[in-house]
């Protein structure tokens, strides 16, 4: 007689999370000596990026935490779930902490000592990073942006009277102008 083994929801979304994950972190390290550079100049010091040394930039590492929170949760991490990653692996972070912008290592500091997550954002200069390291949500909330959006808004940390990263807010934006244009096309 034949059993069949069901598989668990986490191991379905790390299924889908391996190849992707893999391959941005491959991007990223490919990408990572010609940050910042133009075309002109990365044509005048590369030619053509063929390979790469190193893991990549601050990017990858944190869209990792999240896709580690994301796991651990089964797909439903907040905040919480996100800042206990920033706490656990800190270590890695403060590894590579030349590769931070401040504002984020100044915020694995806030959590280090224990500040509450939603309110980590609070005196801290505005980046970009929550929005070069959402990503993963998508790959949970694949064809659902209702629900992505609503997942980036449980992450998203808050400054003072809640309010939203610039990055955040025009994520969530777009999402909506996404799906009201999907619904208007209906």
């Amino acid at each position: 007689m034949r059993t069949s083994v069901r598989s668990s929801p986490t191991i379905e979304l790390a299924k889908r999370f391996l190849p992707v994950v893999v391959g941005a972190r491959v991007g990223d390290a490919m990408g990572a000596p010609t940050e910042g550079l133009s075309s002109e100049d990365i044509a005048e010091r590369f030619g053509w990026v063929t390979e790469f040394t190193g893991d990549g930039t601050d990017d990858s590492l944190m869209a990792t935490l999240l896709a580690d929170a994301l796991l651990e949760t089964g797909g439903h991490a907040g905040a919480d779930g996100w800042a206990e990653q920033w706490v656990r692996q800190r270590d890695r972070m403060m590894a590579r902490r030349d590769r931070f912008f401040v504002s984020v290592l100044h915020t694995a500091e806030k959590l280090a000592y224990g500040m509450s997550p939603r309110w980590v954002a609070a005196g801290t200069m505005p980046s970009s990073s929550s929005a070069m390291c959402i990503w993963p949500v998508g790959l949970v909330d694949a064809g659902d942006p209702r629900a992505a959006a609503a997942q980036a808004y449980a992450l998203a940390p808050r400054g003072p009277r809640g309010a939203l990263p610039e990055e955040v807010r025009a994520q969530l934006d777009a999402a909506e102008a996404r799906e009201r244009a999907t619904l208007n096309a209906d």
